[in-house]
């Protein structure tokens, strides 16, 4: 048995602070190639808890299954972002590949955009400037993972920069298999 309790992390360059970090891996009795992964946090008022197995058995490829749930659970608080995440996920894993299922639902995130970075305008990929080598293709997609995730915004959801100041709403559902990304 495995125990942490009470752990905290400050992490600067989020601005936050995860506290009443809680984690526990255990064995069932009897059994010896199973672990059961308990785990929650506490960040900005908000908390998650991760609750799972993982096998050790080679033979059954290594199984992982865990659920990862919370509650306005502060993930960025700095100048330029504040957000907050509620998320009700479900990870599978084992050899062969990841897949994550569920929704994650953002309550809270306001972005203010000081300045655009010099990398946010790109040449569009079918545009061909003389006198200069085609940029090498980028491989955007994570192979062996897969995901149908609705991402969901809250009411408290703002974009502010470059004279623009909005509120954002609605879904995104994000699905990859294998090289395959949609977003609807």
């Amino acid at each position: 048995k495995l125990v942490l309790a009470n752990a905290q992390v400050d992490v600067d360059r989020l601005g936050i602070a995860v506290r009443n970090i809680q984690l526990q891996v255990d064995t069932p009795v009897l059994t010896d190639d199973l672990l059961q992964i308990r785990a929650s946090a506490e960040s900005g008022g908000g908390k998650f808890t991760l609750n799972g197995s993982a096998s050790l058995d080679p033979v059954l490829q290594h199984p992982v299954k865990i659920t990862l749930t919370g509650k306005d659970f502060e993930v960025v608080k700095t100048a330029e972002a504040e957000a907050a995440i509620s998320p009700d996920l479900l990870i599978t894993a084992n050899d062969a590949g990841t897949r994550i299922t569920g929704m994650l639902a953002v309550p809270k995130a306001i972005l203010k955009m000081q300045e655009i970075p010099e990398t946010a305008v790109k040449v569009s990929p079918d545009e061909i400037i003389l006198g200069e080598m085609p940029p090498e293709a980028i491989q955007v997609s994570a192979p062996g993972l897969s995901a149908d995730v609705l991402v969901s915004l809250g009411k408290q959801v703002h974009f502010s920069g470059q004279g623009l100041k909005t509120d954002l709403k609605g879904q995104l559902h994000i699905v990859k298999d294998n090289d395959k990304l949609a977003l609807q």
